[in-house]
């Protein structure tokens, strides 16, 4: 059996980050940037290919799949989990990358907690636990990551928004 499971989701985005940004990678540097262990990210990639999401010569995503994936099957496998308010980082449309594409009404924002976060907001858990520390370090990351958040539990505009974005980059 061949389940995705949630840190998949993270490795194939910070995958995805790194293609865009032109980067190598191994997995010992994905490993560290992530906040998880090698044989994680090495039963990941392994998962990954094997749904064909990842290359097996360049281990680099497969644009197509990825965004079937991502906009067809991502709230379906990882559907959101909402907490109470708190303090964190923004995601979604709130999210400091995405700022622009969506006017933020009066609702309290979705957010990752964590102790750096600087916005209240309503608490959404995130697609694996090291997400908030990940999107810290990598801009990119956190674009991509917001925008998987805004598909999961975006309303229908929001969720065309994020299509639109994923289309963008993949297609």
């Amino acid at each position: 059996m061949n389940n995705i499971k949630e840190q998949d989701i993270l490795i194939l985005l910070k995958l995805l980050a790194k293609e865009q940004q032109l980067c190598n990678w191994s997995y010992q540097g994905i490993a560290d940037e992530l906040t998880m262990s090698l044989s994680k990210v090495y039963a990941a990639v392994k998962r990954l290919q094997k749904s064909y999401l990842l290359d097996s010569d360049t281990r680099y995503p497969v644009h197509y799949s990825m965004y079937e994936f991502m906009v067809h099957g991502l709230r379906y496998c990882f559907p959101p989990e909402y907490k109470s308010t708190t303090r964190g980082i923004p995601t979604g449309y709130s999210a400091k990358p995405l700022q622009g594409l969506i006017a933020s009404g009066n609702d309290l924002p979705p957010v990752w907690s964590h102790p750096e976060g600087d916005t209240k907001g309503i608490a959404l858990t995130p697609i694996y636990k090291t997400v908030p520390d990940a999107a810290l370090k990598d801009s990119e990351l956190y674009r991509l990551l917001a925008l998987a958040d805004m598909l999961r539990s975006g309303n229908a505009r929001e969720r065309k928004i994020a299509t639109e974005e994923f289309k963008k980059i993949l297609l």
